[in-house]
């Protein structure tokens, strides 16, 4: 895999793990409905700080 593929493979990845974007059955990305959400600025900035995977708990 070339080094751009899994740059953006691995993207792909943390924005799912946000909740941004879903996995479907055919291993493409749909954009979620919190990632609908945050496309139309409609979280409050404690939601989009909740998405962050690495953020501490």
């Amino acid at each position: 895999m070339s080094r751009t593929r899994h740059r953006r493979t691995e993207g792909l990845r943390a924005l799912a793990t946000s909740g941004l974007l879903q996995q479907n059955e055919n291993d493409l990305y749909d954009l979620s409905n919190i990632g609908r959400e945050f496309l139309v600025d409609d979280l409050d900035t404690d939601e989009v700080e909740a998405l962050d995977p690495s953020a501490d708990s």
